[in-house]
This record gives C-alpha cells, sequence and structure tokens, in this order.
C-alpha cells in the first residue's frame, strides 16, 4: 500500500512537471498579434493553450475542427472559426502519434492576408526601385555610348558639308567599349588628314608655289565674289604690275635666283597688306567683299584688287607699291 502510494505521488509530481513544461513550451510559440501553438491530450484536453483557464481546466476543444482532424491522426491546415480568439483562423495540424497527443498552431486568417499584402507591397516597391535603377542605368550607359556617336555623327555630317572640324573632346571612361574610343580616334584622324589634304589641294589649285600668293583663279573667283555683292555705286580699284628686266635676270642669272627675285616681290606685298595674307588653311573666299587681294598671275606679272577703293586710294596705293 505505502507503495502504491507512493507510485501515485510520483505521477502526479511527474505529471505536474510534463503539463507546466508543456504549457511554457506552447506559450513560447507567439507569432503574429493572435497566432499561438495549441497542446493537447489524446482525448482532446488542452495541455497549452494562451487562455490559463483552459489549461487550468483541462477544457476539451475536441469538437474544434483542426483538434478533431489531429484527432484522427491527419497531417496538414485547415480554416476554422476559433471561439477562443473570436477569429477565423487557419491553423497548421501535426498529430503525435507515440503518445495520442495533437499540437496545432493558428493564426487568425486577417494576419495572414494583412502579411501577405505586405509583402504584396513591399515586392511592387522593390520591382519598382529595380525597374527605375535599371532604367536609371540603362539612360547613364545609353548617354556613355550614344552622346559621343551623337557627336561623331554631327562631326561627320559637318565633314560631309566640307567644314573640317575636329569632334568635340570626349571623356573616355575605364568601362566604355574600345570599339567606341577607336572610332573616335578613327574620325579624329580622318579629320586631321583632310584638312592636310584640302590644304595641299588648295596650295596646288589657288596658290603660286614660289610666291606663296593666290594664283590667277584664286584672284579671279575673289573679285568675282566681291562683284556679286557690289552696288551700283561700290568702288574698287584694280593693280596691275611686272618687273622690268625680269627677263635679263633669268637669262643671266638662272631661274633659281629669278625665283628668289619673285618670292621677294610676293613678301614685300604681303608686307604692305598684312591683314589679307591668305595661306591654304583659309577659304580662299576670306574676306572677299572687304579684304584685299594679292596675286600672281604668271611669270612676273602681279595683281592687286582693294575692293571699296576709289581712283586716289588705288593710285596711292600704287605708289607705295612701287616704292617697296
Amino acid at each position: 500500500m505505502p507503495v502504491i502510494a507512493a507510485a501515485s505521488q510520483n505521477q502526479v509530481v511527474i505529471g505536474t512537471i510534463s503539463t507546466a513544461y508543456f504549457h511554457e513550451l506552447g506559450s513560447a510559440v507567439v507569432f503574429g498579434e493572435l497566432g499561438h501553438a495549441a497542446i493537447f491530450a489524446h482525448l482532446g484536453n488542452v495541455l497549452s493553450h494562451p487562455l490559463d483557464d483552459w489549461v487550468q481546466t483541462r477544457r476539451n476543444i475536441s469538437r474544434v475542427s483542426p483538434v478533431e482532424q489531429t484527432l484522427n491522426g491527419k497531417l496538414g491546415t485547415v480554416r476554422f472559426y476559433s471561439p477562443a480568439m473570436e477569429a477565423e483562423m487557419v491553423a497548421g495540424v501535426a498529430p503525435v502519434l507515440s503518445t495520442g497527443w495533437g499540437v496545432i498552431v493558428p493564426q487568425p486568417l486577417a494576419e495572414l492576408e494583412a502579411v501577405a499584402l505586405a509583402t504584396q507591397q513591399t515586392t511592387v516597391y522593390v520591382l519598382m526601385i529595380g525597374v527605375a535603377a535599371a532604367l536609371t542605368l540603362a539612360l547613364f550607359m545609353a548617354r556613355l555610348i550614344v552622346r559621343p556617336l551623337e557627336q561623331l555623327t554631327v562631326t561627320t555630317h559637318k565633314v560631309a558639308a566640307g567644314t573640317y572640324v575636329l569632334p568635340p573632346e570626349i571623356r573616355f571612361r575605364v568601362f566604355q567599349s574600345t570599339e567606341l574610343r577607336e572610332l573616335y580616334s578613327s574620325v579624329h584622324e580622318m579629320v586631321l588628314r583632310l584638312r592636310k589634304n584640302q590644304s595641299q589641294i588648295n596650295k596646288l589649285a589657288f596658290f603660286d608655289n614660289i610666291t606663296g600668293l593666290t594664283n590667277r583663279e584664286c584672284f579671279r573667283r575673289r573679285i568675282q565674289a566681291f562683284l556679286e555683292d557690289a552696288k551700283p555705286a561700290n568702288q574698287a580699284a584694280l593693280l596691275f604690275l611686272d618687273l622690268d628686266g625680269f627677263k635679263a635676270v633669268n637669262d643671266t642669272m638662272g631661274h633659281d635666283v629669278g625665283d628668289d627675285v619673285l618670292g621677294q616681290v610676293g613678301a614685300r606685298l604681303n608686307d604692305l597688306f598684312p591683314d589679307d595674307v591668305l595661306t591654304p588653311h583659309h577659304s580662299i573666299l576670306r574676306n572677299c567683299k572687304s579684304g584685299v587681294s594679292i596675286a600672281r598671275l604668271g611669270g612676273d606679272e602681279f595683281a592687286v584688287f582693294l575692293p571699296h577703293a576709289d581712283a586716289a586710294r588705288g593710285l596711292e596705293m600704287a605708289e607705295a607699291i612701287r616704292e617697296r
């Protein structure tokens, strides 16, 4: 008899400890505002529940649908109305087959929907930020690539129209393509070569290679440009000069010395009109409506055109040229 009493007392103590343990364990499982865990014995009596009076009275909840499903050994989820929480709930249920007990983990449907909505909104925000970042990066990359191409396109159009301008200076980034750098370098080199070629063409077509003065064709074009824009009342002076005894220089001292003499004449004429000295790098019509034009027409013949000059000015400049 004492043994039985002792045994019964031990069972009571063990049962008390186990019940307290499960109650503490269940109380520790909390998520959201009303989400919790409930543990019940094989008959549906509560072992752990957020409501302490249910635990103390070992309330039987076997008729609650998720508990009933668990007691029947089923595993899964179920939607039900919880009288304890007074809310529609969704619960995960799991039976403990070795003891016949069960565990349900319910959470209010409204909380789950709120979490889902918040997750959806967060996803939308993240997506919008991602799209914005992608567009910003795309625009940045497009600017790095397209902008230099636009500048090169403008340059090539100007070159095609006969204006040999160098492409604008571009600061290339480390991550910009090698092909773009090579294209820019090629266009830059092309413009420099075209300038050089155009200079050589102008020199051959419109300049005298001995004196450096403009030739007959360039002189004619500049006078023609002035006449096309001149008004009836406008005046101009045209001076023609040659070198007396120049043939004797060539015949007695050679053509090299004769060329030196012609070069000196050209330099002295340029000294008289320093503001209108043309070179192959300039447009042959530069200042054609207002500037002086000096040319070697051939042999020892030279000409000077003075736009907007009357007869007195023409005679004055002729005397200056003769004295020079």
